[in-house]
């Protein structure tokens, strides 16, 4: 088994993706949150540089 199947952390780049795939139809921040399995203090920090970024859009 390789490395990456043994960690159990997961590296910023795999929570984004993660949160991209679950925003991809529009969500709550909430709802992002619970499935991504991240605190609010994280998901702010993560959506805050995806918006600034123009990975994410507020509606």
């Amino acid at each position: 088994m390789s490395s990456l199947l043994k960690s159990k952390r997961r590296d910023k780049l795999y929570i984004m993706a993660e949160i991209l795939e679950i925003a991809r139809n529009g969500t709550l921040k909430t709802q992002i949150m619970y499935k991504a399995n991240l605190s609010y203090a994280q998901l702010t920090e993560y959506v805050k540089f995806m918006i600034c970024h123009n990975l994410l859009k507020k509606k």
